[in-house]
């Protein structure tokens, strides 16, 4: 397999057949710079590390873009309370980055004091094991949103005959104003009807009611 790099794609040919990668182009964090140059070349102190972290900026980014590039999006989202997160992971190198300013976080090799085989070698099955884990949190996900949407369906009715209840509540709300005013009134007949009577009475004993 042989490549060649076209504006700022990888271009993989294998058998006659092209395969685009696109490159990322993150921006170096001084952290994640230090940390390059204490594990990638070995230096320990700090002035050492900030040092050749800024005398060899453009190198530090160009490789570590090329870790990404080459290497796998192994996880992407949210890690407990922190932001949005990217992790990539090339060989045994793991590569942190925040999307939402486009920058490399923390670079380091996973080191099992073993041999670079077996860290290769573990790394892709702990990789292995973190997919297998995202996959069943996709799984729970779907099984979870299936249980609720059948509640918040159900909790949707319900809201929808509370409406139409208390449409039914108010018209007979404002009914029974109507009947109490009647009510009321037909009192007034009633007074009525004894005044005709205390007047005629009144009238048989020489007194009159105005």
């Amino acid at each position: 397999m042989e490549y060649i790099e076209k504006d700022g794609d990888i271009i993989y040919k294998n058998n006659n057949n092209e395969q685009t990668t696109k490159m990322t182009n993150y921006i170096i964090s001084q952290h994640a710079a230090e940390r390059y140059v204490e594990r990638a070349w070995g230096y320990t102190t700090k002035t050492d590390q900030v040092k050749h972290a800024n005398l060899r900026s453009n190198e530090i980014r160009e490789f570590i873009n090329k870790l990404c590039s080459y290497g796998e999006c192994v996880f992407e989202g949210k890690i407990r309370n922190h932001n949005h997160t990217k992790i990539y992971k090339n060989k045994n190198w793991i590569i942190v980055v925040d999307p939402s300013n486009n920058k490399v976080v923390t670079c380091y090799p996973l080191l099992f004091g073993v041999g670079e085989d077996f860290d290769i070698e573990y790394s892709n099955r702990l990789t292995d094991k973190l997919n297998k884990l995202v996959l069943k949190k996709t799984e729970v996900e779907n099984e979870v949103n299936a249980f609720k949407n059948n509640y918040l369906e159900i909790i949707k009715n319900n809201n929808t005959k509370i409406n139409e209840y208390k449409k039914i509540i108010n018209e007979l709300v404002e009914q029974n104003k109507g009947y109490q005013t009647i009510v009321d009134n037909a009192d007034s007949d009633i007074r009525k009807a004894e005044a005709d009577i205390y007047n005629l009475v009144d009238s048989m004993t020489g007194k009159k009611v105005i």
